[in-house]
């Protein structure tokens, strides 16, 4: 009876010790993708620390800026939680044992994607409003916090099918008799309709949002065109103001119809520069001239940009619905390429701090000004 128990156990020890080794050996072919997210990780963590600070604390106290911090501080827990429990995933991608991390894991991942994906939906209705509607009503400051409280909720709500539907899976290895487990379908749906129609409803959702985005940014663009076409016409109506030395300059406006970058550009005939009184009654929203702002131009390539890190993701669930045994029937560079292509999204939370840093002037000043005051206080530290 020893003899048999003993048997038993070495078998026992004998499979798990295979199987660990093929883990191992299955986790280095993944050293590629670990070290992506763990870059992205990396810059993303730091660059949306920045951002999420300085837009919310240091610039002007608007609906767009609000807006911007929160989704700042949305890539930065995504890069704080779900791209180190992703690597986790990586690490251990034959012996993920635990179904309640796993459904843990997609769930904080899926609540990151969705969050993200409506505050930039909301961001460019936002664009549109103040581009094309410029004397409609718009997002003030306490409506943006309000919205963003209730996109994150729905965000919750949304993120719940993927709770329900990942979870652990068991899967064959390489070697007959030995089962690996992974953070997958769950085991008890990856045969039912339930995977099928979650992918579905993703794919169907974020080609809506894709669509819907490009459409409104479409509409800006044709909006600007019209009125620059106009003011080539010399359309464009002129505002004169008088200096207190009596000198005389006309005042080209050129108003966005955006809150927070508000541009006037005079021309002195001496040549002078000086800027407009503030107590000007001029309206911007009155000005009878558009063009595109650098909020604008940074809000189309951020939404740009998220789409663009969306496509290989979803042309990769869209093989897995389509082609049967997909995963399966890819090679070792084929299976490191499907799990680049899946984390493809990783990328946006990474990218974004730098499309401020390179188009916002105020947010490099804030930003050099933040360093300054950071590294000055550690060279106080270590040299008293």
């Amino acid at each position: 009876m020893n003899t048999i128990k003993m048997a038993i156990n070495s078998s026992i020890n004998g499979s798990a010790n295979i199987l660990e080794m093929l883990n191992a050996e299955k986790a280095d072919t993944y050293l590629p993708v670990i070290f992506y997210v763990g870059i992205s990780m990396l810059f993303g963590a730091i660059g949306n620390s920045a951002v999420s600070y300085i837009y919310y604390c240091k610039l002007e106290k608007t609906a767009t800026n609000l807006f911007v911090a929160v989704l700042s501080a949305c890539d930065l827990l995504s890069c704080l939680i779900s791209m180190p429990v992703e690597i986790v995933g990586l690490r251990f991608p034959l012996t993920f044992h635990s179904d309640i991390a796993c459904r843990l894991i997609r769930f904080i991942v899926a609540v990151g994607t969705i969050t993200s994906a409506l505050i930039i939906f909301v961001i460019s209705v936002d664009r549109y409003l103040r581009v094309c509607r410029p004397l409609g009503r718009h997002f003030s400051r306490r409506s943006a916090k309000v919205a963003s409280a209730v996109l994150v909720f729905s965000s919750i709500l949304l993120a719940t099918p993927a709770f329900l539907v990942f979870g652990k899976q068991r899967v064959p290895t390489r070697i007959s008799g030995i089962i690996g487990e992974e953070c997958s379908i769950a085991e008890g749906l990856k045969d039912t309709i339930y995977p099928l129609a979650y992918y579905c409803s993703l794919l169907v959702t974020c080609f809506a949002v894709f669509m819907v985005l490009m459409t409104l940014y479409f509409l800006i663009g044709i909006y600007v065109w019209r009125h620059k076409k106009k003011k080539n016409q010399g359309r464009m109506q002129k505002v004169v103001f008088t200096h207190p030395s009596n000198d005389r300059m006309s005042a080209a406006i050129s108003s966005s119809s955006d809150n927070v970058e508000d541009d006037l550009k005079l021309h002195k005939q001496s040549r002078q520069k000086i800027s407009r009184p503030m107590s000007s009654p001029v309206d911007h929203r009155q000005s009878n001239s558009v063009r595109v702002s650098r909020t604008t131009v940074i809000m189309f390539l951020i939404t740009l940009l998220w789409i663009v890190s969306y496509l290989p993701h979803l042309v990769m669930v869209t093989c897995k619905i389509v082609v049967e045994d997909f995963r399966t029937s890819l090679g070792t560079t084929g299976d490191v390429l499907y799990n680049l292509s899946f984390r493809s999204y990783f990328f946006n939370n990474a990218i974004n701090p730098f499309i401020y840093g390179i188009f916002n002037l105020r947010f490099r000043k804030e930003l050099f000004i933040l360093l300054d005051n950071i590294f000055g206080a550690c060279c106080c530290k270590n040299n008293p």
